[in-house]
């Protein structure tokens, strides 16, 4: 009579440390979740502030750039294409929201200056984010989130390096170009 051959159970498998590729995957694939979720709730706030996603997007990059930027900052942080950002900053400039100006220094260069209204708008945008998002389960003091921020800013960098510029990719095609 032969042993019977028994299939080995998740629980019988001792506990291994995942692979590398195991650990990359997880978090790419939670990253991927998180990015339509955000993207998503984000959408919902633009909407019922009266902007394109694009639009909410560049006031929080020049509230972020301590609401004065040059072009090429707001772009950057973006990482939208000038012809992209141009048609933004433009509809946001005759809707109030932003103002621009010319660097003293350099009269060629243009500078976006949020206004008390896209200040406002901003505040909004956030006050309704954390409404609607409720209290983080996993709360960080505002030291780790910088550093998160820094390191997912590195990963981006160093992908761009491998694939080409940044583009912030949105899952409604709105997002940027990269030339």
């Amino acid at each position: 009579m032969q042993p019977s051959r028994k299939t080995q159970s998740a629980q019988d498998v001792p506990n291994r440390l995942p692979t590398e590729e195991a650990l990359w995957s997880g978090m790419l694939l939670a990253l991927e979740r998180a990015q339509k979720q955000v993207e998503s709730l984000l959408s919902d706030v633009a909407d019922a502030r009266d902007l394109a996603l694009p639009e909410a997007l560049t006031l929080i990059a020049a509230q972020s750039l301590s609401g004065v930027c040059q072009q090429r900052e707001l772009g950057d942080r973006l990482g939208w294409s000038p012809g992209h950002l141009s048609g933004v900053v433009e509809r946001l400039r005759a809707r109030g929201l932003l103002t621009a100006e010319r660097l003293p220094q350099d009269r060629r260069r243009q500078c976006w200056r949020l206004t008390d209204l896209g200040q406002s708008r901003v505040a909004e945008i956030w006050r309704e984010w954390r409404e609607r998002l409720g209290e983080p389960k996993v709360s960080a003091p505002p030291f780790e989130l910088a550093e998160l921020a820094e390191r997912l800013t590195a990963l981006e960098a160093r992908c761009g390096e491998s694939s080409g510029p940044p583009c912030l990719r949105l899952a409604d095609g709105a997002g940027g170009h990269c030339s």
